[in-house]
Order: C-alpha cells, then structure tokens, then sequence
C-alpha cells in the first residue's frame, strides 16, 4: 500500500510560510508603537500571549469530550 503524503506535507507548509512572512511584520509594529522604555515588556507580552495559546488551546481541546 503506498501512502501519497503530498497533500499533508502543503497543508503543514502553507501555515508555516504563512507566519514566516507575517510575524517579522507584527514585531516590527510592536516594536514601533512601543516606547524604548517598556519595548522588550511590551515584546515579552506578545510573546506569553501568543505563546500560551498553543498550551490553552490544547487544553480547551482536551477537555472537550
């Protein structure tokens, strides 16, 4: 039986290329409407809510039954 991968493989390249040429774009902007002061708060910020919304929606998913 031969397994034909090539639709799985665009599907999970597709959203990869989709953040590669979107994120550098959200943190420049951030980092354009952050004063110096507070710019690395402002970035670790973004990050933890970006971050954990990988965590919380694994969570939201296992939980439901």
């Amino acid at each position: 039986m031969v397994h034909n991968y090539s639709l799985w493989i665009i599907g999970a390249a597709l959203p990869g290329i989709g953040t590669a040429m979107v994120y550098p774009t959200i943190l420049a902007s951030i980092s354009d409407v952050a004063q110096p002061e507070w710019r690395a708060t402002s970035m670790g910020v973004y990050r933890f809510g970006r971050d954990s919304g990988y965590a919380f929606g694994a969570l939201v998913e296992a939980l439901q039954i």
